[in-house]
């Protein structure tokens, strides 16, 4: 029971980050003892080299396997999550952009904090040309020049209200790439330049105000908010 409530919470804070460690422990702390569980179960229930007369042997097996068990449970896990706890507080401080883009939680509340910076269109940008990519393989042709032409219209052409902070050069560029491969296809990594600047631009300097605010040391814990003020500024950020 003790397994399975385990495995219940790690599969429902999948894809969360895990700034301590802790939820690598508790896949431990499941995984460990089933494995010895379930060994323990085979030992006993066939004939392993000609034991059963013996019922010594099998009994001393089953002890020493619970005893694991119980060491594992209420000892090693706890201690090794008290560890990870001491010697990674201060982990946050290591945290990519990349891991928080990868949350949906995390990524939201980042939007939030662009769109008080003012450059949500960085984000905004970044995240319509992954899911160029995603799709790119499953659309046709005609398709890529309409996303392709929308996306450059949108945050790269001069004079656009979402306009990113990219050079002339780049924007130029993209230009010349869908007007040059309208008949051939525009190809999967047309944006991949810009996108890369932009990402960049994000993880040195958007990135590094995110972690000194206070949606970031929410979000990891690292201040005492309660749920509902975390679930309300992402609220407010998808009405944003």
């Amino acid at each position: 029971l003790t397994a399975v409530l385990q495995y219940w919470v790690s599969r429902q804070t999948k894809g969360e980050p895990d700034p301590f460690g802790i939820l690598r422990e508790i896949r431990w702390s499941y995984v460990v003892p089933l494995v010895l569980v379930a060994f323990s179960i085979l030992f006993n229930t066939f004939d392993v080299g000609g034991f059963a007369s013996d019922e010594l042997v099998p009994f001393t097996f089953s002890v020493i396997t619970d005893f694991a068990v119980m060491y594992f449970f209420i000892y090693s896990v706890p201690y090794r999550v008290y560890l990870s706890y001491q010697k990674q507080t201060n982990l946050y401080l290591d945290v990519k952009l990349s891991d928080i883009l990868a949350s949906e939680t995390g990524s939201k509340l980042f939007e939030q904090h662009l769109v008080h910076e003012f450059s949500a269109e960085n984000l905004t940008f970044w995240k319509a040309v992954k899911k160029w990519k995603e799709t790119y393989d499953q659309a046709s042709d005609d398709s890529h020049e309409r996303t392709a032409r929308n996306i450059y219209n949108r945050w790269l052409k001069p004079g656009s209200l979402l306009r990113i902070n990219v050079s002339h050069r780049m924007a130029i560029m993209i230009q010349n790439t869908i007007e040059n491969n309208r008949d051939e296809g525009i190809p999967k990594d047309a944006f991949d330049e810009v996108e890369n600047e932009v990402y960049l631009l994000m993880s040195d300097d958007s990135f590094h105000r995110f972690k000194s605010s206070d949606l970031f040391l929410q979000y990891y814990g690292l201040e005492d908010p309660t749920i509902s003020n975390v679930t309300e500024i992402v609220s407010n950020a998808e009405s944003t």
